[in-house]
């Protein structure tokens, strides 16, 4: 009798292995080129997925309950690594729900976060950066998902803490070294499978406890989060619309060498990470070709990847960028927005915004965050009614910038900003403490803390009788340097404002000399 039982446990036990293996084998073997990769990857079942309750409160005299849960999304990395432990990847899912719900649509941001301390302990820390949820769900009427903690960090690589750019950086580094063999270590994969697990969550809560079956969602979220959230809605048709915030660099590999150009071929700090792993010197080669074949979301359009990646990159998209980001410059979107697919694409530059909309003094004084809850709040209402917003085309010149509307709007700004020296109109310039000590010295002086600061001036308009609108915006005339312009249209529409704005317009188009 012990014998057979040691044979059927040694029995169970291999099975297990054989099973355990041929998955393994299977996600490695899924795809035969990186345009299958992301794919692959998030299709891939490792077991983990799971969530549980952890807390609920009411708001707003119990006009919307808010649930946490506690989501278990992925292990990553699925291959075994020396230098990258296995790490079961959890994340706060916070859900807001108000008392009426009149539409079976999810506004989903991704957000931030921290699971572990620097010393690996597990610990949650949320991310400043908080959007006004509550709002949100109330005005709209519509349950508002935050997915917390991605990636989750501090991750240990090398038994050194990393979080953040510093955790994108070392796996593009991976998987350059040996794209074929290390494609799924592509940082941003396992974010994006945590968006889509968010949202297996989401469906599944509201219909198990509310009988309410969510049909779509709208995504959103800002820098690596927005990254993520691209790669999310190409591969998940359960995507309607998407609001990427302050992730301005699709067309990698040309946005990153305009970026370091506009610097006189040196790249910005904010780049530092990924200039310690020499990613930005190894753009012009295959092996960052291969890289952005799986994380570049402007790749997915081309003829050799699967039609249904396109035909979903057609959704609705609001693009929201800063005019003063200093990981890009103000036009790098040149490289990507009037090549996006479908006939509702959209783009708004916050004037004297810096990259952090939230959590220090700088960007907290811009009112970026204020802005960006507003635009998130009116553009998920136009997704929930199906409003038809104005189709806006313009044209950049040196001089002017001419604009189109199939609508009169309400408003029209011109933002301009003028630098003398270089091509830099980052809103700052250095974060060294000195210098963030000076510009809150100087704010006192100035009212404001930015280093290169855009002024506004209203733009008289005469659209006449017409419901659609031709404007021509003449810019100033400037002696020396370089100057950056951009047109904003203000739209009430259902008495909801709207706020879009041509893309940014950099004048002499030369990069400097170094």
């Amino acid at each position: 009798m012990i014998k057979l039982l040691k044979i059927f446990y040694s029995t169970c036990l291999m099975f297990c292995a054989i099973s355990f293996f041929a998955q393994i084998y299977a996600a490695k073997n899924c795809y035969s080129n990186m345009s299958e990769v992301l794919g692959c990857f998030l299709s891939y079942n490792d077991g983990v997925y799971k969530y549980k309750f952890i807390s609920e409160e009411s708001r707003e005299g119990s006009d919307i309950t808010i649930k946490t849960y506690l989501l278990y999304s992925q292990k990553w990395p699925i291959n075994k690594q020396e230098d990258i432990p296995t790490t079961i990847w959890k994340h706060k899912l916070v859900i807001y729900i108000p008392k009426q719900i009149s539409y079976p649509k999810t506004l989903l941001y991704v957000n931030g976060g921290r699971t572990k301390n620097i010393k690996g302990d597990e610990e949650f820390l949320s991310s400043k950066e908080q959007i006004d949820y509550v709002k949100i769900a109330l005005s709209n009427k519509a349950p508002v998902v935050e997915l917390q903690d991605v990636p989750n960090q501090y991750l240990f690589f090398n038994n050194e803490p990393v979080k953040e750019d510093q955790i994108l950086a070392y796996t593009y580094k991976k998987v350059m070294d040996d794209p074929l063999q290390n494609a799924y270590l592509a940082g941003h994969l396992p974010m994006a499978k945590a968006v889509l697990k968010a949202m297996d969550a989401a469906q599944e809560i509201f219909k198990q406890e509310r009988n309410i079956d969510i049909k779509s969602f709208v995504l959103s979220g800002a820098s690596k989060r927005g990254w993520s959230m691209w790669l999310a809605a190409i591969q998940d048709d359960r995507v309607e619309a998407i609001v990427p915030i302050v992730i301005d660099i699709l067309n990698t590999q040309k946005s990153i060498t305009h970026i370091c150009g506009s610097y006189c071929g040196v790249c910005p700090p904010a780049l530092r990470d990924y200039e310690k792993y020499e990613i930005t010197k190894k753009i012009n080669t295959s092996a960052f070709s291969s890289l952005m074949a799986i994380e570049d979301p402007y790749n997915y359009l081309k003829d050799n990847y699967d039609g249904g990646y396109k035909a979903r990159m057609t959704m609705p998209k609001y693009l929201i960028n800063a005019s003063g980001d200093d990981f890009f410059v103000p036009d790098s979107s040149k490289w990507y927005f009037k090549n996006l697919p479908g006939e509702n694409n959209y783009i708004r530059y916050l004037p004297n915004a810096m990259h952090y909309f939230k959590g220090n003094a700088i960007s907290d004084s811009t009112g970026s965050l204020q802005a960006i809850n507003a635009a998130l709040d009116s553009y998920f209402y136009f997704i929930l009614n199906k409003v038809s917003l104005p189709k806006v085309s313009w044209v950049l010149h040196s001089d002017k910038i001419e604009v189109i509307s199939s609508l009169k709007p309400s408003m029209v700004k011109l933002w301009v900003a003028n630098n003398e020296h270089a091509r830099d109109f980052r809103f700052i310039t250095s974060y060294s403490r000195f210098h963030l000590l000076m510009k809150k010295v100087f704010y006192y002086f100035s009212g404001s803390m930015g280093d290169n600061c855009y002024t506004e001036k209203s733009v008289p308009f005469d659209c006449g009788e017409n419901t659609s609108c031709k404007i021509q915006v003449s810019l100033p005339a400037f002696k020396k340097g370089w100057q950056a312009s951009f047109v904003e249209l203000h739209y009430e529409i259902n008495q909801i404002p709207f706020i879009i704005t041509t893309e940014v317009n950099i004048a002499p188009d030369v990069m400097p000399k170094g």
